[in-house]
């Protein structure tokens, strides 16, 4: 899903604690004697584990040149999930604490919302749209300024991942 995704380092917050280095599963993490960690971008997967356990939050995403291409990767994950889920159990948005990033990854991130509640449904899609509608656009659109996040529900539609009528 992070496929198209590369860590930047912040050298500023980096502590050289080799994390990165040893939950990379390519081997793309490693250190080049004294320097700071380097990241090749060749062998790299793109899965992020390294940027998601960072105990410094020293490395944030860059993003590759398709900026829907996550965007895309997420529904077709979702759709992949619910096809073998469907009709056997339901889903629920916890709308607490909204953050910038996904609250996987640490350090600070940013709240951009208060507190909804939670949404629950028997679609993903459905309860995407049920929690968009209670939050309102814009803290997502002030969040990240030229990223389409609009892109996952036109993408839902084009794939027939979108709810029933």
């Amino acid at each position: 899903m992070h496929s198209d995704v590369y860590p930047e380092l912040d050298t500023g917050k980096c502590t050289r604690c080799g994390e990165c280095i040893s939950v990379c599963p390519t081997g793309a993490a490693r250190f080049n004697g004294n320097e700071y960690p380097s990241y090749d971008r060749v062998i790299c997967i793109g899965c992020a584990q390294c940027i998601a356990l960072c105990p410094e939050a020293a490395l944030r995403i860059l993003w590759g040149k398709n900026h829907e291409a996550f965007q895309e990767k997420l529904v077709e994950t979702a759709a992949a999930l619910w096809r073998r889920l469907r009709g056997r159990t339901a889903a629920i948005n916890a709308l607490i604490n909204i953050t910038s990033d996904c609250d996987c990854l640490t350090g600070e991130n940013p709240i951009i919302a208060p507190d909804f509640g939670f949404v629950g449904g028997y679609h993903p899609v459905e309860v995407d749209m049920k929690s968009l509608e209670l939050i309102g656009t814009a803290p997502f659109e002030n969040a990240h300024p030229g990223i389409s996040w609009r892109r996952q529900f036109s993408y839902a539609e084009e794939i027939g991942f979108y709810p029933e009528e």
